[in-house]
C-alpha cells in the first residue's frame, strides 16, 4: 500500500475548488487573470503565483534531479530494447537504461505488485522529466540492487503513470553497465598522401581552359579602386604575386580589362 502523504495533492485541489487555480482568488475569466503573464517563484513557469504553484505540494524538496527518457502511459509501441534485468530486493525487474537519469525509478503499479513490502517514505528530491516539468513523485525507498554478482544499494522513486522503469546514472555504473569513459580507442588511418601521391604533385591545374560566362545585363556587386599596399607589406606582397605567378595560378595583365 502506497502511504497517505503523496494525496496530500488532491487534498490541496479541492481547497482551490471555487478559486482560480492561477491566483487563488474567486474563479473569474482567465484573460483577465492577473496571474497570467508572471513568473512562478516556486517553479519558474509563467501563469501563475507561487501560492498555488503544485510544486510545492512535494514538502520538504530541497533538490531537483532529472530524468534522461520519460515514458509515461501510450499506446505507441517501439521495437527498440535497450533493457536490462536485474534483482530488486531479489525480485527480477526489468529496466529501460537511461544514463541521463539521475535516479532510479519504478512505475507505481510496479511497486505495488512486486515490492510492496518495501516501506516507501515521502520524497526528498522534486524529479522533472527532459522538458523540465515536475513529476507526479509518490515516494522513496531503499533498495539493494544486483547484477550479475555486482550489487549497489539505491534510493529508488515511485512516480504516478509512469509506463517503464528506469535505471538511473548511479546504478548504472555501480553495476558495471555504463559507458566505459576512461577507455582510449587508437583509430588507425592510411595517410592519403600516400595513397594517392598524383593528386598532391604541383598546384592542380585543369586539363582545359574554362569560360564563365556572365548573364546578359549582370551588374558587378561592387566596383572600387584598387587599394594601395601598405609599405610594411609590399615586399611580402610582390613575392607572392610572382610565385603564383609562376605556378600559373595567376597571369600578369598589363593592359586595361573589360
Amino acid at each position: 500500500m502506497i502511504p497517505d502523504f503523496h494525496r496530500k495533492n488532491n487534498e490541496n485541489e479541492s481547497r482551490l475548488h471555487g478559486k482560480c487555480k492561477r491566483c487563488g482568488k474567486q474563479r473569474h475569466n482567465k484573460r483577465v487573470c492577473p496571474a497570467r503573464d508572471p513568473r512562478c517563484r516556486q517553479c519558474s513557469k509563467i501563469g501563475h503565483y507561487a501560492k498555488v504553484c503544485i510544486t510545492k505540494s512535494q514538502t520538504g524538496c530541497s533538490e531537483v534531479a532529472y530524468l534522461g527518457v520519460v515514458q509515461l502511459e501510450s499506446k505507441n509501441k517501439t521495437n527498440i530494447d535497450c533493457t536490462v534485468t536485474v534483482q530488486v530486493n531479489h525480485k527480477n525487474i526489468k529496466f529501460k537504461i537511461d544514463s541521463g537519469a539521475d535516479h532510479t525509478v519504478l512505475p507505481a503499479n510496479v511497486f505495488q505488485n512486486v515490492l510492496q513490502n518495501a516501506k516507501l517514505e515521502p520524497p526528498d528530491k522534486i524529479l522533472c522529466g527532459p522538458d523540465r516539468n515536475p513529476l507526479k513523485t509518490l515516494g522513496k525507498f531503499k533498495a539493494n540492487i544486483e547484477y550479475k554478482g555486482k550489487n549497489c544499494t539505491e534510493e529508488i522513486y515511485v512516480i504516478s503513470n509512469l509506463q517503464t522503469c528506469l535505471l538511473g546514472k548511479p546504478a548504472l555504473f555501480s553495476l558495471g553497465l555504463g559507458p566505459n569513459l576512461n577507455s582510449i580507442c587508437q583509430i588507425s588511418a592510411v595517410d592519403p598522401k600516400a595513397k594517392f601521391p598524383e593528386l598532391f604533385k604541383g598546384l592542380g591545374l585543369m586539363k582545359e581552359y574554362y569560360s564563365i560566362k556572365l548573364k546578359p545585363g549582370a551588374i558587378p556587386f561592387a566596383i572600387t579602386s584598387p587599394r594601395r599596399v601598405p609599405i610594411p607589406l609590399l615586399n611580402q606582397t610582390k613575392a607572392e604575386l610572382e610565385r603564383m605567378v609562376e605556378e600559373k595560378v595567376i597571369s600578369l595583365v598589363l593592359k586595361p580589362t573589360e
